[in-house]
């Protein structure tokens, strides 16, 4: 779930905000 860190807002999952998971 590394990805959410740097990918685009809830990424593609959706199950977590841009950059606030990490």
């Amino acid at each position: 779930m590394r990805f959410a860190q740097i990918g685009p807002p809830r990424s593609v999952a959706g199950w977590a905000p841009p950059r606030l998971d990490g």
